[in-house]
């Protein structure tokens, strides 16, 4: 399925990052929806900031690829391009610690409910690969690009 953006570009992607000379202010508002875009995927490791640049079956090939050695893909932040700050205050309000990596096993059950025969939602317990519900890349310096 393609994709109608390139994460990585400014003048198709709502997400992409301020495109500033190394050193330079950001050119968008702290609170920006590119602001924590970029200070999201700033935090990420360099291969897995690679993403940004590939679209559709590319991106998701290179993410599953990425997956299989160990980097936690956020497959609603990183390919969908979804708000990071906002996904991540939605699962916490919702009760999620950690949710699933990509490709990782669903969530049966959702927090603080329980369905006979289905495996409950453990907030202490993430599955190896979990992608951890919180904000830290927001209290992060932006990694110089």
């Amino acid at each position: 399925k393609p994709s109608a953006h390139k994460l990585g570009d400014p003048t198709t992607s709502p997400g992409a990052p301020p495109q500033s000379p190394q050193g330079a202010p950001s050119a968008y508002p702290p609170d920006s929806y590119q602001a924590r875009m970029g200070a999201y995927w700033a935090a990420q490791p360099a291969e897995v900031q690679a993403l940004r640049q590939l679209e559709g079956d590319a991106r998701d090939q290179k993410a599953a690829e990425l997956a299989s050695k160990g980097f936690k893909i956020d497959s609603a932040i990183m390919l969908q391009g979804w708000d990071p700050v906002q996904t991540m205050q939605n699962r916490a309000l919702n009760g999620y610690t950690w949710i699933p990596g990509f490709k990782g096993d669903p969530v049966q059950v959702a927090p603080g409910l329980s369905f006979g025969g289905l495996r409950s939602y453990d907030p202490n317990s993430p599955p190896p690969g979990a992608i951890m519900v919180n904000t830290d890349f927001l209290n992060r310096s932006p990694a110089v690009t």
